[in-house]
């Protein structure tokens, strides 16, 4: 959390994933407009893996884009 903000005020354009069966962070107060929370075990990398390979896909382009301006 502390990093992702830090990164964000000095400019950098950060896509936080968070995987865990309960978190009870802000994903709203991280200053970031697109975020990937995953509510699973991370150990069940079974269960994970799909849901996430579609949220990543769902994110390509952003990331595509932020790759370019990098």
């Amino acid at each position: 959390f502390k990093s992702i903000l830090v990164a964000s005020d000095r400019g950098y354009q950060c896509v936080p994933v968070v995987i865990a069966e309960s978190w009870s962070g802000d994903l709203e107060a991280l200053n970031s407009r697109h975020y990937v929370y995953i509510q699973a075990n991370p150990n069940q990398i079974e269960d994970i893996q799909p849901v996430l390979e579609s949220e990543l896909e769902r994110l390509a382009p952003l990331l595509e884009a932020l790759g370019k301006t990098a």
